[in-house]
């Protein structure tokens, strides 16, 4: 996933074009930080598997904790929100150019709720 959106990125917000035919070991560096990011929240998770991120948080950090789940779910509803209207200003773009905005973006949450509704049912084995 990290490669996948590193090079998703890349292609899209032009991340790294300071750094000219140098540009893939911004990508590189990047992928390496988040796979130790991804490495610490992994940890962290084996250690506390019953509880989710904010739970582990505010046991932790107390009203600290409180404060930084207030701000990771703060983060990300405005990311999620972003990416829908992204999704839209880009389908009306391609293919769309005539359909509401608000219809796309309508359809995307309708379909994203009912994926996710039905991932609830759905059992992952450990690896």
């Amino acid at each position: 996933m990290i490669i996948l959106f590193q090079i998703g990125s890349s292609t899209l917000f032009e991340l790294g074009i300071g750094a000219k035919q140098d540009a893939w070991l911004t990508v590189l560096t990047g992928m390496a930080v988040s796979f130790l990011l991804l490495m610490l929240f992994l940890g962290i998770q084996r250690r506390e598997p019953n509880k989710s991120l904010v739970q582990i948080l505010v046991q932790y950090l107390g009203f600290f904790g409180k404060i930084a789940a207030f701000s990771y779910v703060l983060f990300f509803a405005y990311e999620s929100m972003r990416n829908v209207r992204d999704f839209g200003d880009l389908t009306i773009m391609s293919f769309l150019s005539r359909t509401p905005i608000s219809l796309i973006m309508l359809i995307t949450v309708l379909l994203s709720s009912y994926t996710i509704s039905k991932r609830k049912n759905i059992r992952f084995k450990r690896i």
